[in-house]
């Protein structure tokens, strides 16, 4: 029976870890559930909205990719992740904050801002968190990959999904996908409460929602797999 990590982000599971991981003879697989889209609202980002503020959240790599690449004015900016950040800095806005989640960054701006902040954001972001400075444009969304094919790989009691989001979550049960005796990873909390919407098991999240973080869970949980196994 193979052994298989179905990594079904977005964005591929980091190569130096793909090295670590198959040195316990793990194949692993690259399965996007979903895809991100621009909406309606991104013409209005760029010639209108964004204008008003001089300060924006950015909260996800997809969209710092989307403002680094678009916006020719620069920011200052809270961002939530490392990859972000990277992202944001690169392209020469200024970072005043990183966060390694969007809680921890609602508690700092309520304690310390109370200027108007643009959290630019996706459709399912949940927007009730932020204070009331804070105000939101939806420019993107998550929709499924029509390119994902479940027959495309065999899931077994040595296998690891590993979900990136909550919506993955949902089109995963929404189609009634199964998961056999397999082990599920996440990258952070919030994907892994999604599950009780569906159900009740164990789940694989690192204590902060980084992919290397969530890289060095699974490797932790192969590790102590295979030593169980050589005891």
């Amino acid at each position: 029976m193979s052994k298989s990590v179905i990594w079904t982000l977005q964005n591929p599971c980091p190569t130096p870890w793909i090295k670590k991981i198959s040195e316990f003879d793990y194949n692993i697989q690259h399965h996007p559930l979903i895809q991100l889209q621009v909406n309606d609202n991104f013409p209005t980002l760029i010639h209108q909205e964004v204008k008003k503020y001089d300060t924006l959240i950015i909260s996800s790599p997809f969209s710092a990719q989307k403002i680094a690449s678009t916006l020719k004015d620069k920011f200052k900016i809270f961002a939530v992740g490392e990859k972000a950040t990277e992202i944001l800095k690169d392209a020469g806005h200024s970072i005043i904050r990183t966060a390694h989640n969007s809680e921890e960054l609602v508690s700092y701006i309520k304690t310390n801002i109370d200027a108007k902040i643009l959290h630019l954001c996706s459709k399912k972001s949940d927007v009730s968190l932020w204070p009331i400075n804070v105000d939101a444009l939806a420019f993107y969304a998550p929709i499924p990959n029509l390119n994902f094919n479940i027959d495309n790989f065999k899931i077994s009691s040595k296998t690891i999904i590993v979900f990136g989001s909550p919506s993955g979550v949902d089109v995963w049960f929404k189609n009634d996908y199964k998961f056999q005796d397999a082990t599920v990873a996440t990258m952070g909390k919030t994907t892994a409460q999604r599950f009780t919407f569906y159900t009740e098991r164990d789940i694989i999240t690192p204590k902060s929602p980084t992919t290397n973080d969530l890289c060095q869970a699974i490797y932790n949980h192969i590790t102590q797999l295979e030593y169980e196994r050589t005891e």
